[in-house]
């Protein structure tokens, strides 16, 4: 089984632009989470994926050294970027981790693959129950099969189809019920 950790990031945050290359300790919250995540035992590749722009000039510049794994892709279409990381580097599961979160330890990646192998989507939970936002674990197969399904704010989210609440109380959760269903015949 190949698995891949898919490092989403970019320098275009509104709230806080290049924030991803902020200083942290003397060394970019990005530089952080790599060097963390290279520690991780059941893991094949750890691919980075940003924006082909001017943008990220330096972001790429700062990623790309000898062995590490990049693609570059849409600025605001985050699931068209890992479409392209995962046809450039196939895996049978990937994990999501954003660059703005450079806190992610290898033991939480490693535990949450030693949960994950029968599951196709799994997240991590606090004490409380809530699901956490990184990392994320994903089949391949099913991400790819769901991505004709997904709207854009699962696009540039890229696992909130998974995840959204089947629940009915307007005309978009309605939509996206529908989209569910279909996907769910498919996969069937």
């Amino acid at each position: 089984m190949k698995i891949n950790i898919i490092v989403q990031a970019r320098m275009g945050s509104t709230r806080f632009p290049g924030k991803v290359m902020a200083l942290l300790d003397g060394k970019p919250m990005i530089g952080h989470l790599r060097d963390e995540l290279q520690k991780c035992k059941r893991v094949d590749d750890i691919v980075f994926a940003i924006p082909a722009s001017a943008d990220n000039a330096e972001l790429e510049d700062y990623l790309l050294r000898p062995g590490q794994k990049m693609v570059v892709g849409s600025e605001d279409d985050v699931a068209d970027r890992f479409w392209g990381a995962l046809k450039a580097y196939p895996c049978d599961y990937f994990i999501r981790v954003c660059g703005d979160s450079p806190l992610v330890t290898a033991g939480e990646v490693d535990a949450l693959i030693t949960d994950a192998p029968s599951m196709d989507i799994t997240f991590r939970e606090d004490s409380d129950g809530r699901r956490r936002g990184q990392p994320q674990m994903m089949k391949t197969d099913i991400w790819l099969k769901a991505l004709p399904f997904f709207d854009a704010y699962d696009r540039e989210h890229v696992t909130t189809f998974f995840t959204r609440r089947l629940i009915v109380d307007t005309p978009e959760d309605l939509d996206y019920v529908e989209r569910w269903t279909q996907f769910q015949k498919l996969i069937s």
